[in-house]
Order: structure tokens, then C-alpha cells, then sequence
């Protein structure tokens, strides 16, 4: 299921000033951020609804300017908070790799976001290094906060190491 509501001015480039909120491009030229722009499509989705499932396939990828979404992960017939993402964070990462989705993001308050087809982004990224780089090193930034917040959860949830 996509988004709630549509996107603005479908197959128009949205405005660059959207970019700035949002870490991954800071730094990069204007001529990128226009051609970057250009890829863009800026969505609304309205609280309640699904940008998307856990395993479904992964096509895109979404920056988050304003709202927050959660994403979750189905453990025994439940769906599990794994975090919850603001403005300036990634979703859909997996839209730069040939794989599905990992999680289900469910946008929790009404929200405004940067729609990437992901392999039109990782053309982009590919064609301009500074670009490639700006935009990956957020993303593994974000991995590796998560993965520590995941690491946090399991502790809650296992409790401390217990010695033998």
C-alpha cells in the first residue's frame, strides 16, 4: 500500500528548499541538490496508514520532513515496535539493495516525505560520488544507531548476561 493521499505535482520535481531539512544531502552543491530534486516527489500520508509491509518487495525510499512513522516487525502472529523515525530520517532503505522490506512502516502522525524511486537514487548515487557518499554514510549512521536501539531492546527484553 502506498502513502496516504497523493503526491503534488506528479512527475514534477519538488522544491529544492525540501532538501536542507534533510541530513543525507546537507553539503552537497546546488547543481546536485537541483538534479536530486528532480527525482523527488513529495507525498503526504495522513496518520494510520502504511507505506509499506514487511516483505514486500523494495522499490523505493522515503526521507521523512515532517511527521513521525514507526516501523515494526511480525514476531509470533504480533507485530513489534522496533522504533520510531522524525523528520530528516531515512525509511525504505532497502529500496537501495535488491531486497525486500525488513519492516512495516506505519505512519504515526500525519506526515510529509520525499518519495525515491530507489534505483533512480542509487543511479544518482553511483554517477556522483560526493552524492554517493553523503547519502550512504546517513544511511549507515542510521543503521548503526538502530542496531544499537535493537541492541538495547534485546537487553531489555534477555535482561543482563548471567555468568555459569
Amino acid at each position: 500500500m502506498r502513502a496516504g493521499g497523493a503526491p503534488n505535482h506528479a512527475g514534477m520535481s519538488v522544491d529544492v528548499a525540501l532538501l536542507e531539512g534533510i541530513p543525507a544531502f546537507h553539503g552537497t552543491n546546488p547543481t546536485t541538490r537541483a538534479a536530486v530534486a528532480r527525482l523527488a516527489e513529495r507525498v503526504e500520508a495522513k496518520a494510520g496508514s502504511v507505506l509499506f509491509h514487511e516483505g514486500d518487495p523494495a522499490t523505493e525510499v522515503y526521507f521523512l520532513l515532517s511527521g513521525r512513522i514507526s516501523l515494526g516487525m511480525r514476531v509470533a502472529q504480533r507485530e513489534l515496535l522496533v522504533l520510531t523515525l522524525h523528520a530528516g530520517e531515512m525509511t525504505g532503505w532497502s529500496g537501495l539493495l535488491p531486497h525486500g522490506r525488513v519492516a512495516t512502516a506505519r505512519v504515526l502522525d500525519d506526515a510529509v516525505l520525499l518519495r525515491f524511486d530507489g534505483q533512480a537514487l542509487l543511479d544518482a548515487c553511483e554517477a556522483d560520488h560526493e552524492l554517493g557518499y553523503r547519502v550512504m554514510r546517513h544511511l549507515f549512521g542510521d543503521l548503526a544507531r538502530r542496531l544499537h536501539d535493537t541492541r538495547l531492546q534485546l537487553m531489555d527484553v534477555f535482561g543482563p548476561a548471567r555468568k555459569a
